[in-house]
């Protein structure tokens, strides 16, 4: 009976250990289910001809520009007053789903005489958000579209990874827990820069836009809402589910012409 109580105990805490390590308040690229996509997200063929997959089975292509970003064009440093980007985390980054149908490019797509860059970086948050913004002088564009995923992109204290990465995908997930960045009890509203005009912010899944109004966010939100039919079984956008962020884009634009 003794033993048995010890093998239960010790069961119990390797289990609740398991999901704070994976599920916790993790952003999505760290949970459980995230981890399960990379899975599904494979790689077929050899390494000159291989085919990507979406978590659906169905073939996609991811490129980097040439400063590293996924993204289906490169980014030119000048003369991008009439220009657009789009920052996020995996959501923006679009491997999961393939660079030809991320925001960014549908975005392109509908737009005019004017090219949207893509900054998408998996497992990022709001600090990394504006680093991007400040390291690529993104002021100098007509607009940004920051994405923000939900109040985890609200509840790190810094954007600062101490742990030193492993090749090992299922050991950086761990380290990250242990030795990443530290979380706010709560969402940090007041992360959410006042003085910068030409950023807009998209949000989706817990955050509302009445909530950023109430705590004195005046810059222009869009606020969405993805089907789960456009969603793929980890979470992330489809085709579908982009196209209906670009639209929204569009709509946003037009009505400030």
């Amino acid at each position: 009976m003794k033993k048995f109580l010890i093998k239960t105990a010790g069961y119990s805490v390797i289990l609740i250990l398991t999901i704070e390590v994976f599920y916790g308040k993790s952003p999505s690229i760290f949970s459980l289910r995230s981890f399960a996509s990379f899975s599904k997200n494979i790689v077929k063929g050899s390494e000159k001809d291989k085919t990507v997959l979406n978590p659906d089975g169905e073939p996609i292509e991811n490129h980097k520009n040439n400063i590293g970003y996924y993204s289906h064009s490169d980014f030119i440093g000048k003369d991008n007053s009439q220009n657009y980007a789009i920052i996020g985390d995996s959501f923006v980054n679009s491997t999961v789903v393939g660079t030809y149908n991320s925001i960014a490019y549908l975005l392109d797509e509908k737009l005019e005489s004017a090219t949207v860059y893509n900054f998408g970086k998996a497992g990022g948050n709001i600090h990394d958000y504006y680093k991007i913004y400040e390291e690529y002088n993104l002021k100098s564009l007509k607009k940004v579209f920051i994405v923000l995923t939900g109040t985890n992109d609200l509840s790190y204290q810094d954007n600062n990874n101490s742990f030193e990465s492993s090749s090992s995908t299922f050991i950086n997930l761990i380290q990250s827990k242990i030795d990443g960045p530290k979380l706010y009890s709560e969402p940090n509203y007041s992360l959410i820069r006042k003085n910068t005009a030409n950023i807009v912010y998209i949000l989706h899944d817990n955050l509302a836009a009445s909530t950023l109004t109430d705590k004195g966010i005046t810059q222009d939100l869009i606020e969405i809402a993805i089907d789960k039919s456009q969603r793929f079984s980890d979470g992330h956008y489809k085709r579908e589910g982009n196209e209906r962020i670009a639209n929204k884009i569009v709509s946003y634009l037009n009505k400030k012409m």
